[in-house]
């Protein structure tokens, strides 16, 4: 089973591009999975297809919190000289926003959960629903 659950913060805005007919947003976040003793960050790379990317790309930005459900998979490439590169990406399956509510956010919240099932998540409350 492929599944990954991510909670971090976006490192960069993200960056809305098209592959043929569907649109592609990329974005990376960072995730703090330390102690309070020990702090690791770790960063990953993330992409977003279709309605989702166009909902990523204009309600987060860059330090923006978000919970993702995502797929990992290697990405391989050659470069110029013949050598071959890999990196993990997420391809995220679905999102939620996380964080205090706020009135444009649950507007935003609502409607994306009519359109495509994404849910807010109050901070507050830390039963998170899966």
């Amino acid at each position: 089973m492929n599944i990954s659950i991510l909670r971090g913060n976006l490192v960069r805005d993200p960056e809305l591009k098209s592959a043929g007919q569907t649109l592609v947003c990329y974005f990376a976040i960072a995730v703090n999975d330390g102690t309070k003793d020990r702090e690791h960050v770790s960063y990953f790379d993330c992409k977003a297809w279709g309605k989702r990317a166009e909902a990523i790309n204009k309600y987060f930005q860059k330090g923006s919190p978000i919970l993702l459900e995502c797929r990992a998979y290697q990405e391989r490439w050659n470069d110029q000289a013949g050598k071959v590169h890999t990196k993990i990406v997420f391809n995220v399956e679905s999102f939620e926003f996380v964080g205090g509510k706020k009135t444009t956010e649950t507007d935003v919240a609502s409607t994306l959960e009519s359109e495509m099932g994404a849910t807010a998540v109050d901070e507050n409350n830390k039963d998170i629903p899966f």
